[in-house]
């Protein structure tokens, strides 16, 4: 599981963590376990974030348990 190509999968990786979890994932949860400010994560998810910085990336795929990468 990653980010494929140059497009932001946040939508799709919550869901399927949401599964793996067995419970609906937040922008919220994501927040309070990451540190990622909830602003960036709704830029993301509308694929209108311009750059992530490299902490930002991190946290994120530590949480997903993901590879940035095509």
């Amino acid at each position: 599981m990653g980010w494929a190509d140059d497009s932001v999968r946040l939508p799709e990786l919550m869901a399927i963590k949401g599964r793996s979890d067995g419970k609906r994932i937040t922008y919220d949860e994501i927040l309070v376990q990451t540190g990622v400010a909830k602003t960036a994560m709704t830029k993301l998810a509308k694929e209108r974030a311009a750059t992530v910085g490299m902490s930002v990336m991190n946290r994120l795929c530590d949480y997903f348990d993901c590879q940035p990468g095509p």
